[in-house]
């Protein structure tokens, strides 16, 4: 009876740390393989349930009762929500964020799985990352948006994993002694390192710079010594030098920004342009709504593509609209002869909805160029993530002012959010108005101060009782950066993705001192 008792347990034991390696893989590729791993994860830690174990476990693990007292004062916000129905959607969303630690805390799993586990996640995000590069070279030809990139996850949270892959693979690489490995390790980084900058993901190059200002600051914080200030400080310096550079390297050379009054009047052709003096809106340096000919547009456009102006694309722009704003960016006339300059691949820019020729031109500084062109020369927020963004900022910030000690509640957060949109008159069209995108706000409009201090206790105490492992602060530096710019917590991968290493690292902390060589 003992030994099928035991045999069991054994068997149960594997499947256990089968389902923890099937979470990580489903975090790159399925959203349903999450929710069966965390869910089998769950059960079967049911069966080894000892409470007093349990006691003592988020007794000495603060940062844990940090996080799940967090969860049941978010939950009781829905008391003070009118709308009860979609509050309990919300919790239901959100369950894995405790399931997951509850799994992990009354059955952690030991170094040696755990060791297997960063292996698994990384080839999980190389294969991935590979076959998504594959798709959209050689099998995509409907669009070439960049976003369409990732496939299996949002291309936000994709950036994040890279992210912490590479800070995992150096990990490896100085911990191993084997040469071929070290050659194939740092293969992998960089590998993942262009895959980042052609993903043109700015959350992921965020993530990457928080994850190791934060194991830098650490590090500093623990050591007194001058010296490693000074290489701390070098360091930084260095890394924020390269930046400087390397942007300024990459910088568009923008045509002259004319005066209006020194438009023509007609085109080459003899007809007469329209120019409207009072817009200022601008791409890539000049006036969008200048130098217009539509006699000439609707008369060439249909031999350029079967695609009708006035039709509007996925996005909710129309296409002759979309058209205007590329061929400004191009520093071309918006008539027959400015739509005879464009290529077969600006043809299908246009058709996909690309507004400028900085956002066709892969990279990410590209990417970053194009932002903030555009930041101080548009009134109109829609169509650019980070003026959209700010907008979001901008009503998130004034909804919180209206609720500051207990939040407006998870049942009213979107529709409270809906209503401050028309109070404030935001230019932003309504398939456009979503939530902050920014997660400590959105922790405090929905649960207020109070929940912004439990919140912010999860990552004190994470700190605390993580600082000698740079890889745990690595991790939780990559999240806090993804914080400023994103909710992670909101989606299945982002949330199981935190909830599953936050966990790990305080659970079981792996051995820094080198990896036996087999």
């Amino acid at each position: 009876m003992t030994q099928l008792f035991l045999e069991k347990k054994k068997y149960l034991n594997y499947i256990y740390h089968l389902c923890v390696c099937l979470l990580a893989i489903g975090l790159c590729t399925s959203k349903a393989l999450v929710s069966i791993s965390a869910a089998t994860l769950f059960l079967i830690s049911v069966f080894s349930f000892k409470l007093a174990d349990l006691q003592q476990s988020i007794r000495t693990k603060k940062s844990l009762l940090f996080l799940f007292l967090f969860f049941v004062y978010y939950c009781l916000s829905i008391i003070w929500s009118s709308d009860l129905l979609i509050g309990i959607q919300d919790i239901v969303s959100k369950l894995n964020l405790v399931i997951i630690p509850i799994a992990l805390l009354i059955k952690p799993i030991d170094s040696k799985w755990l060791e297997r586990l960063f292996l698994v996640f990384i080839w999980s995000v190389v294969s991935t990352s590979i076959y998504n590069v594959i798709h959209f070279q050689y099998f995509t030809s409907f669009s070439r948006d960049i976003r369409s990139l990732s496939l299996f996850v949002s291309h936000i949270r994709f950036s994040l994993f890279i992210s912490f892959s590479l800070g995992l693979i150096l990990r490896y690489i100085w911990m191993n002694k084997n040469f071929w490995k070290r050659i194939l390790y740092f293969s992998l980084f960089c590998w993942l390192l262009f895959y980042m900058y052609y993903s043109e993901v700015m959350s992921g190059i965020l993530g990457l710079a928080g994850g190791v200002l934060l194991s830098l600051l650490i590090s500093l914080l623990k050591n007194t010594k001058t010296t490693k200030r000074i290489y701390f400080f070098s360091f930084f310096f260095v890394i924020l030098g390269g930046l400087i550079v390397s942007y300024l390297l990459s910088k568009e050379t923008n045509p002259p920004v004319r005066i209006l009054k020194t438009y023509p009047k007609f085109t080459q052709l003899g007809n007469a342009y329209s120019h409207d003096t009072l817009s200022k809106e601008m791409e890539n340096g000049n006036y969008i709504y200048t130098l217009i000919c539509d006699k000439e547009i609707d008369s060439v456009w249909p031999k350029l593509s079967s695609i009708p102006l006035n039709q509007q694309n996925l996005k909710g722009y129309q296409t002759r609209m979309v058209m205007y704003r590329y061929l400004t960016s191009k520093a071309l006339p918006k008539d027959a002869f400015g739509l005879q300059q464009l290529t077969q691949e600006d043809i299908r820019s246009i058709e996909n909805g690309i507004p400028s020729i900085l956002e066709v031109r892969s990279g990410i500084f590209s990417k970053i160029n194009y932002y903030f062109k555009n930041l101080n020369q548009s009134e109109d927020p829609n169509g650019n993530s980070l003026l959209q963004r700010l907008e979001y900022w901008r009503v998130g910030s004034a909804l919180f002012k209206k609720h500051p000690i207990i939040g407006v509640g998870i049942g009213d957060y979107k529709s409270a959010f809906a209503e401050e949109y028309e109070k404030k008159e935001s230019l932003l069209y309504l398939e456009n108005r979503l939530e902050t995108h920014q997660q400590f706000l959105s922790v405090l409009i929905a649960t207020g101060c109070i929940g912004g201090i439990l919140f912010a206790l999860i990552f004190y105490f994470y700190v605390v009782q993580t600082s000698l492992n740079p890889t745990a602060i690595y991790f939780i530096g990559i999240i806090l950066a993804s914080f400023l710019v994103e909710d992670t917590l909101t989606t299945l991968s982002g949330m199981s993705f935190f909830a599953l290493f936050y966990t790990l690292f305080q659970t079981t902390i792996p051995s820094l001192r080198g990896i036996a060589d087999k």
